[in-house]
Order: structure tokens, then sequence, then C-alpha cells
């Protein structure tokens, strides 16, 4: 006769308990949520806004343009080290204490 319930794991806790953490664990946060996310805006708004103001001609489309794709793909890579920093679902540890 066993002294643990078959349904308690080896570390006391339910397994039914360690199923809804499974499932409710998020990997990330929302992408509105994000710091980066704002930055890039901002940036994107002050790009804009100069290219509008600016009496300059080497300040021309092409550029303003590039300055936003070069801010974009900074978000893209920043938000790929975001996550890859982070734990899946399917390689979840109960004794991590991460």
């Amino acid at each position: 006769m066993t002294m643990t319930s078959p349904q308690t794991t080896t570390n006391g806790r339910h397994r039914d308990t360690e199923a809804t953490e499974r499932e409710t664990w998020r990997e990330t946060r929302l992408f509105a949520k994000t710091s980066e996310f704002w930055a890039m805006l901002v940036g994107i708004a002050a790009i804009v806004v100069i290219y509008n103001a600016a009496d300059d001609s080497s300040f021309d489309l092409w550029r303003a343009c590039l300055l936003g794709t070069v801010l974009a793909a900074t978000y893209i890579v920043s938000r790929g080290f975001a996550k890859a920093g982070t734990r899946t679902a399917d390689h979840w540890d109960s004794t991590d204490d991460r």
C-alpha cells in the first residue's frame, strides 16, 4: 500500500493543478503592453514629423522610409530576444524556480 494518493505527484502537488498551470501560462506580454512597441511608434511619428518639417533636401523620402524600416526591424529583433528568453509549455518543469 502506498502512502501517497494516485492523484498526487512526487512533489505533493495535484496533477490537475499542474495541467491548469500549463494551460494558463503565457509566453510573453501582449505587444501593446511593451515599451518597445510604443518607442517604435513614437520613433516613426518623429520621423514623419521631421520629414514634413525639414527644409533640408538631404532628408528625402527614401531616407525617411529607410529609418522607419530600421526602426521596425529593430522592434522585430527585440521581440525575438524577448521570446527567446522565455520557457515553452512543452518544456515545463515544475521544479524550476525561474
